[in-house]
């Protein structure tokens, strides 16, 4: 089935008893039905255990009328509750990063006293004009244009000076070589114009309109703005030759009633004037900030040292903050429900549609010794990605070529969707995720993955779900969201802790919560491969996520200089360049990727080792893992694999009990440790690529064991459950829930 007939999303990852969750529906259907299941196993991979659900009954079930709810993006920055302009002058710098364009896009739209709106807009070949719209009307006039197309990437200043009927514009490119310009244009007072009360001016857009619960922006600018500032009269011309030249450093600024700082308050919406505290903006769909601006320099990176380099924001016609759905359910969560995932199942003319969500346990009232940690973090990262195939190197072809979900890929490109391994319509990589949006691709339960056609994200972690289920291990499920939140408190109550399949994508706060749970005497079981990896920010409402790709093998650089969180203030890139390791939690950390075959897991000598003689019990071959799986076609070690590393904090005491080696070149090192470039790193060469399997003890009776795969999971139900990968994740899991303590080992 090629369209996608009814999607969804819902206002928060989990909820306790007692607690609400909403969630939004679009579909074109007259007519649908919602139901809520417990999500037990998704991948419909017939070498598998197939699609498994419970259907819980009496919560949301029943049919529903119908209701399509469309998506807008774009950001602007919206300037409200100004004086109505009459004589003024409005400055800025800006940077325009999508020329030429498929359309118009408006830079600056400023209502004026007289009637209608000023604007100045790029037109689709990339000339600068000025234009006008009448009270009412929709269309704008031209006033004037450049007889010459602004370059894309290039930096310009802009004056715009209204009196008395009469509009100049300056337009001054910081590019020596490029053509300076000047416009003028009279405009008439319209005929029983009232001025409003008060203005709007908008930045990156010609026109907001409601949009379901938000707004739709129009004629959306792709580029930076930097430094806005509006003065309330008209400046002369000595005054306007000294702010060209200084900018916001000219001694007239400080006579403006606005200059606005988007460096201040950038983990929110608000812009504030740094002025005063009237005339705040706020931008709509969460634009880009803490980047290099105009006058960046080069000389610092921290934009909390430098602020005036980094005063600019990134508008993209494609960011989305919200949605902004009319909602559709709420949800109480009732006592007695046990903890696990759940999904809001909908169906419309014979299509189904799941949006998963976790319920956890009351408050203080954990149900089970084993606790999830659901990546809901990573899972948001990766949700509605569309990386193309192309970045795969030359020669190397992944095991799946053909999109495996095409409805799915098809409603996040018509809609704009995408994931934070995708870029922005103008190249620059996307920063920001919501989960008030539909996510589709990597967070239905059903998803597969375009490069190996298998389960990734949440349908790979119900490996893991669907295989406690069969062996009757009772369980929690506290999310990554909550831990950021909660910390150490959201885990406390576990004895051990298990990770997902891919935990890549980790905020400060859970580095800490997690190392305050082993080192009190938790036991966390690391089932990822290339986990703790990207420094993340979530935003303080819960519903954003932001990285910066500054270091670390990537699916596109940030521009240099914009490595700072906005949401947090902090450096952004891996968290190895920060000196917080993976291998300083879980022993463990990124060593290569490969998009064909993985390999069996190979014991070591320190596998003998009395301190690990239960991880092999029962356990008679050398191999573990020599078989087929639902990932990467066969073992145990695939996808992306990790090893241990005393340099980057595997801790000395720590035993490698198995590895994995042999890799074909598909398999690369990863390239944040690679020196240099050459044809030297491949997994049939290169021995930093490999999987570690890696068992240490932590304080307090605590220990982690790290299989260091993507792969490991789901091998977990081959052969009926009936496997050495299955027998020696039981042994481990069996242990680490004994009330018997682990020793600190003294390697001394």
């Amino acid at each position: 089935m090629s369209d996608l007939k009814i999607t969804g999303y819902v206002d928060r990852w989990s909820a306790r008893p007692g607690e609400t969750l909403t969630f939004f529906i679009s579909t074109a259907a007259s007519h649908y039905r919602s139901s809520i299941v417990r999500l037990i196993h998704g991948d419909p991979n017939p070498s598998g255990p197939g699609f498994k659900v419970e259907q819980i009954d009496g919560l949301l079930v029943g049919d529903h009328e119908g209701r399509l709810q469309t998506i807008a993006t774009g950001s602007c920055v919206v300037l409200p509750g100004l004086p109505p302009i009459e004589d003024a002058t409005f400055f800025l710098r800006f940077q325009p990063t999508l020329l030429p364009h498929r359309s118009e896009q408006c830079l600056l739209s400023l209502p004026v006293s007289t009637g209608g709106a000023l604007g100045v807009t790029l037109s689709a070949d990339g000339r600068l004009n000025l234009r006008r719209r009448t009270s009412g009307g929709q269309e704008w006039d031209v006033l004037s244009s450049t007889d010459f197309s602004l370059t894309s990437g290039e930096w310009y200043q802009l004056v715009l000076v209204v009196k008395r009927g009469v509009v100049d514009l300056q337009l001054a490119p910081r590019a020596f070589a490029l053509t300076p310009a000047k416009l003028s244009a009279a405009f008439p007072n319209e005929p029983e114009s009232k001025p409003d009360e008060y203005t709007t001016i908008l930045l990156g857009a010609s026109a907001l309109d409601p949009h379901h619960r938000s707004w739709r922006s129009s004629d959306c600018f792709n580029g930076k703005i930097d430094t806005p500032i509006l003065f309330d009269r008209a400046l002369g011309d000595e005054e306007l030759a000294l702010l060209m030249q200084r900018g916001p450093d000219a001694p007239v600024a400080t006579t403006a009633i606005g200059a606005w700082d988007f460096v201040a308050e950038s983990g929110g919406t608000c812009v504030p004037n740094r002025l005063g505290r009237r005339f705040d903006g706020w931008t709509l769909n969460r634009p880009m900030r803490l980047i290099p601006g105009f006058s960046f320099s080069g000389d610092e990176m921290n934009p909390a040292h430098a602020p005036a380099e980094f005063n600019a924001v990134h508008l993209h016609e494609d960011d989305l903050a919200d949605c902004g759905w009319e909602p559709s359910h709420r949800l109480k969560i009732p006592d007695g429900l046990r903890s696990g995932v759940y999904a809001l199942r909908l169906e419309a003319e014979g299509f189904f549609d799941h949006i998963p969500f976790a319920i956890r346990p009351a408050k203080g009232e954990a149900t089970a010794e084993i606790a999830f940690l659901m990546p809901t973090v990573s899972y948001q990262a990766y949700a509605n990605k569309l990386l193309s195939t192309d970045v795969l190197p030359p020669g190397v072809a992944p095991l799946a070529i053909d999109d495996p979900q095409p409805h799915f890929t098809a409603y996040c490109q018509q809609n704009r969707i995408r994931s934070l391994y995708d870029c922005h319509d103008d190249g620059s990589g996307i920063a920001m995720a919501t989960m008030r949006r539909p996510m589709l691709n990597n967070v239905r339960p059903d998803s597969r993955n375009i490069f190996v056609d298998g389960a990734h994200e949440l349908s790979a972690d119900l490996y893991l779900l669907d295989w406690l289920e069969a062996k009757g291990f009772a369980y929690d499920v506290v999310t990554d969201h909550d831990l950021d939140r909660e910390g150490a408190d959201s885990l406390a109550s576990y004895r051990c802790i298990l990770s997902g399949t891919h935990h890549e994508y980790w905020t400060g706060a859970m580095l800490d919560g997690l190392s305050e749970y082993t080192d009190n005497g938790g036991r966390f079981i690391y089932l990822s491969g290339n986990g703790l990896y990207w420094v993340t920010a979530i935003s303080d409402d819960g519903s954003m996520i932001e990285i910066r790709r500054d270091h670390g093998t990537r699916a596109w650089s940030t521009e240099r200089g914009a490595g700072h969180l906005s949401l947090s203030g902090e450096q952004g890139g891996i968290w190895a360049w920060r000196g917080r390791a993976p291998q300083r939690f879980v022993g463990v950390g990124f060593a290569a990727q490969g998009f064909d075959k993985g390999r069996p897991d190979q014991r070591t000598e320190l596998s003998k080792d009395p301190r690990v003689s239960f991880i092999f019990d029962g356990i008679e071959s050398e191999l573990i893992g020599d078989f087929p799986n639902l990932v990467s076609a066969w073992g145990a070690a695939g996808f992306e694999v990790d090893k241990a590393d005393p340099a980057l904090g595997t801790p000395p005491h720590a035993l490698v009990v198995a590895s994995a080696t042999g890799f074909t070149d598909s398999y690369q090192f990863v390239v944040e440790e690679a020196p240099a470039m050459q044809s030297l790193y491949g997994g049939s060469i290169f021995p930093g690529v490999r999987a570690d399997m890696v068992f240490y003890e932590t304080p307090n009776g605590g220990a982690v064991f790290s299989t260091g795969s993507i792969s490991w999971c789901s091998c977990l139900s081959y052969n009926n459950y009936d496997n050495n990968v299955a027998q020696l994740t039981e042994n481990v899991l069996r242990r680490f829930i004994s009330p018997d303590a682990f020793a600190l080992f003294d390697k001394h």
